[in-house]
């Protein structure tokens, strides 16, 4: 894991901390891709976000309590012909 630089983050309770910023490839069912991802530090809660299950090309079902796989969109217009 190579970090990348520090940032600042305000937490839930509205503190202010500091964590590093790291350029990884992570993994979750099978599916693979890279991302930024915060450090964690003793004491912090570990979780997956919306932008590393994105990467991944994976969304949550809630119901099921299970990832699935996300039809990605590309923001591409069909050509007029």
């Amino acid at each position: 894991m190579q970090r990348v630089r520090r940032l600042q983050f305000k937490t839930i309770e509205g503190h202010t901390v500091e964590r590093d910023l790291a350029a990884v490839f992570l993994s979750a069912d099978g599916y693979t891709g890279g991302d930024n991802v915060v450090v964690a530090e003793p004491g912090d809660l570990e979780v997956l976000g919306a932008h590393s299950l994105e990467s991944l090309g994976l969304a949550v079902d809630p119901v099921q309590k299970k990832l699935v796989p996300l039809v990605v969109a590309l923001g591409l217009s069909a050509r007029e012909k």
